[in-house]
C-alpha cells in the first residue's frame, strides 16, 4: 500500500485552484440566465431579497409583508447587493448557489488532491461534480440553500483536515470562517454535520485529541462568532424569541416529527445518490472481484453492496493511500472519505423531512471516490463509465421526441386541459433531444483510441457539460412552467382600480415580488392552519396573531386586518360574496364554484400551472368557464 503525504498543506498551486474555480464556474452558469425561476423555491427566496432593497430592513427577511425566517439572511445578502447595483435578473437570483456550486468543486479538488497525492486525480473529481446531477441541480435548478450549506460544509471540513495534517492556526481562521457562513446560510446543521463526521474519522484512526482540539479551537469559534452573532443579536432584538424558535422548531421538530413532506422512507437518499452522480453512476463502484472471491453462496450479492458506495471496498480500492498526518499518524484515505459519507447519509436518512437537495453535504467524497476511479479506468476505456451516459442519452432522445409530439408533459401540475400545456412544451423537444445526443457523443468520445488520455476525458467531460445546457436551455422554453412571470406581467400591464382587493386562494405565486407584481392577500385555511405553508409558517402566524390579526373578523366589504395580509377560508367567502370589488387567483378546479368572471388564464406560479384570475362582480353576465 503506498503513502501520500497531504498535500493540503502546500501553497503551490494556488493558481491551479482559481483556474478550477473558474472552470467549475463556468461549466455551472453558463446559459444560467435564460430560464424563469420557479417558485419553489427559487421565486420565493429572490422575492425575499428584492423585498430587502425595496423596503431597506437587511436584517428581519420578509416576503409578501410577513415576516419569512425560516432561514437566515446570507443568500438573500448575496442576491440583494447586485440587485442594488444592477437590477433584477434571474442570472443574479441564482448568483449564490453558482458560487456555491464553484466552491463545492474547489473543495473537492482540493481534498480529492490531498487525498490521492495526484492533480490529475483532483482535476478529474472537481469536473465530474460540476458536470453531475448534484452540481447542476444544486446549483441551477434546486432550492437556494442547500448548495451553499454544502460549500460550507466542505469548506468547514477541508480546514479541519488541513488542521489534522499540518496544524496552525490558520486552519483554525477557515474552519471559523465556514461555520460563521454556514450558521448565516441554514444555521446549526453547518455544525452538526461535521462534528458526526469527526466521529467517523476517530473511528478510522485519527487521534481524538486532535479532532477535539480542532472541534473546540478557540480561533475557530471566536472567528465563527464574529461572523454569525451581530446578526443573530439583532434579528432578536427585533423579532424576540425567534432564535428560540430557530433552533427548536426549525431544526430539532422538523428533524424529528416533519411537517407536510414528511412521507420519504428511511431509504429515500439511497437512488438519490445513484442520481446525484449521474451520468458517471457507474464509476462509483469497484473492487467486486475482492469480495466475490472464492465462489461462496450469496457472495454476489453482498458484492454488490460492499463495493458500492454505501459500503468500504469501493472506497478502499479507489483511495488505497496512508495518510501522514501532524504528529506521524497515518490513517488510510478510503476509509476517511467513506465515514466522512456514511456519517451525512445516515444523518440525513434519519430525518422524517426528506428533500432532494438536502444530501448534498454527503455528495463531496464521493466526487473524490468518482474522480480516482475515472484516472483508473481511462486506459482501459471500459463499458463501465460508458452505460450509463447511453442510457441517459437514450432516454432523453427519447423525451424529447415524445415531448415534440405532445405526448409527454413533465411537471404539469393541475387538472386543465391538455392542449393548454402542449404550446408551452413543444419548442423544448429538439434541445432536449439535442442534449440526448451530446450524452451519445460523449460515451462515444470515450472509446476513442487516438486521443492522448487528458484529451479524451476532457472531450467526454464537455459533452456531458453541453447536454447539461441544452436540457437547461430546453427547460427555459418552457417559461410558463411553475414560474409566476407571466402573470405578474399581466397583473403590471392590467391595473386594477383602487378599491379593487386582489387575493389569493390557497396558492401563493412566491416570485410575483420579484417579478414586479402586487402583493396580495392571502386566503385559505384557519389560523390555526393555513393552506399557504411556504409563507404562513408558525414563526409568521404567531407574529399575526400578536398584532391582533387573528382576533379581528371583518364584515362583508370591510378591510381585512392590514398586518400580515391574511384571509381566513371563512373571511374571504364573505368578502367574496360582499359588495367590494374582488379578483381572485385560484386554480382550474374553483372557478366552478367561486362563480365570477374568468380574467385571464392560464397561469403559472405557487406550484401551479392551473392559476386564473376571477373577478367576482362580472361586467357582463357569464355563464361558467
Amino acid at each position: 500500500m503506498g503513502s501520500v503525504r497531504s498535500e493540503t498543506g502546500s501553497r503551490q498551486g494556488g493558481h491551479t485552484a482559481w483556474v478550477v474555480f473558474l472552470v467549475a464556474y463556468l461549466a455551472l452558469s453558463l446559459f444560467a440566465w435564460e430560464r424563469d425561476l420557479f417558485d419553489a423555491d427559487e421565486g420565493r427566496y429572490a422575492s425575499v431579497a428584492v423585498n430587502m432593497v425595496t423596503s431597506g430592513d437587511w436584517v428581519v427577511p420578509h416576503l409578501n409583508g410577513m415576516p419569512f425566517m425560516d432561514k437566515p439572511p446570507l443568500v438573500y445578502w448575496i442576491q440583494a447587493v447586485p440587485t442594488t447595483l444592477f437590477g433584477r435578473s434571474e442570472y443574479i437570483a441564482r448568483l449564490p448557489t453558482l458560487l456555491a456550486g464553484a466552491l463545492w468543486a474547489l473543495m473537492i479538488f482540493l481534498l480529492a488532491r490531498g487525498w490521492t497525492g495526484s492533480e490529475r486525480k483532483a482535476w478529474w473529481a472537481a469536473m465530474l461534480a460540476a458536470t453531475s446531477a448534484a452540481g447542476i441541480i444544486g446549483s441551477r435548478v434546486g432550492p437556494q440553500m442547500d448548495m451553499p450549506l454544502a460549500a460550507a460544509i466542505a469548506t468547514a471540513l477541508y480546514a479541519s483536515w488541513l488542521g489534522l495534517t499540518r496544524g496552525g492556526r490558520a486552519p483554525q481562521i477557515l474552519l471559523g470562517a465556514a461555520v460563521g457562513c454556514g450558521l448565516l446560510i441554514k444555521g446549526p446543521l453547518v455544525v452538526v454535520v461535521p462534528t458526526l463526521v469527526a466521529v467517523g474519522w476517530i473511528v478510522a484512526g485519527v487521534s481524538w485529541r486532535s479532532v477535539l482540539r480542532m472541534l473546540f479551537s478557540p480561533w475557530a469559534w471566536g472567528v465563527a462568532l464574529l461572523i454569525a452573532l451581530p446578526w443573530y443579536v439583532l434579528v432578536e432584538r427585533a423579532q424576540p424569541g425567534w432564535v428560540q424558535h430557530f433552533i427548536v422548531y426549525e431544526h430539532f421538530g422538523r428533524f424529528g416529527t416533519g411537517d407536510h413532506r414528511a412521507f420519504h422512507p428511511f431509504w429515500f437518499y439511497v437512488p438519490i445518490v445513484i442520481l446525484y452522480l449521474t451520468p458517471w453512476t457507474p464509476l462509483a463502484w469497484g473492487g467486486y472481484a475482492r469480495v466475490t472471491r472464492g465462489g461462496r453462496a450469496g457472495r454476489p450479492l453482498l458484492g454488490l453492496l460492499a463495493c458500492s458506495p454505501w459500503g468500504p471496498y469501493s472506497w478502499d480500492a479507489a483511495l488505497p493511500a496512508e495518510l501522514s498526518l501532524a504528529g506521524g499518524q497515518r490513517v488510510r484515505a478510503g476509509r476517511i472519505a467513506w465515514l466522512w459519507f456514511l456519517a451525512a447519509f445516515l444523518l440525513y436518512s434519519s430525518s422524517t423531512r426528506k428533500l432532494l437537495n438536502y444530501l448534498l453535504p454527503a455528495a463531496a467524497p464521493l466526487f473524490v471516490l468518482v474522480g480516482a476511479r475515472l484516472d483508473g479506468l481511462v486506459p482501459q476505456r471500459g463499458w463501465q463509465a460508458r452505460a450509463l451516459p447511453v442510457l441517459c442519452g437514450l432516454g432523453l432522445l427519447s423525451a424529447g421526441v415524445l415531448l415534440q409530439a405532445g405526448l409527454f408533459f413533465p411537471f404539469a401540475t393541475g387538472r386543465m386541459p391538455s392542449d393548454l400545456e402542449a404550446e408551452r412544451w413543444a419548442p423544448g423537444g429538439p434541445l432536449i433531444m439535442a442534449a440526448g445526443g451530446c450524452m451519445l457523443l460523449a460515451a462515444w468520445l470515450w472509446g476513442l483510441r487516438r486521443h492522448v488520455v487528458v484529451g479524451r476525458v476532457a472531450a467526454v467531460i464537455g459533452a456531458v457539460a453541453c447536454s447539461w445546457w441544452c436540457l437547461d436551455l430546453g427547460l427555459a422554453r418552457i417559461d410558463a412552467i411553475g414560474s409566476s412571470h407571466a402573470l405578474a406581467a399581466y397583473l403590471r400591464s392590467h391595473p386594477r382600480p383602487a378599491d379593487e382587493l386582489i387575493v389569493t386562494l390557497k396558492r401563493y405565486p412566491q416570485g410575483l415580488e420579484f417579478y414586479g407584481g402586487p402583493r396580495l392577500w392571502i386566503a385559505g385555511g384557519a389560523p390555526d392552519g393555513w393552506a399557504q405553508r411556504e409563507i404562513v409558517n408558525p414563526y409568521a402566524r404567531r407574529a399575526w396573531e400578536a398584532a391582533g390579526g387573528a382576533g379581528q373578523r371583518p364584515e362583508p366589504g370591510d378591510l381585512p386586518p392590514r398586518m400580515g395580509r391574511l384571509l381566513t377560508g371563512l373571511q374571504f367567502e364573505k368578502l367574496w360574496s360582499s359588495k367590494r370589488k374582488v379578483v381572485v387567483v385560484c386554480r382550474w378546479g374553483e372557478i366552478r364554484h367561486l362563480g365570477g368572471e374568468v380574467l385571464a388564464g392560464p397561469f403559472g406560479g405557487g406550484g401551479r400551472t392551473d392559476l386564473f384570475l376571477l373577478r367576482n362582480h362580472p361586467t357582463q353576465p357569464q355563464d361558467g368557464p
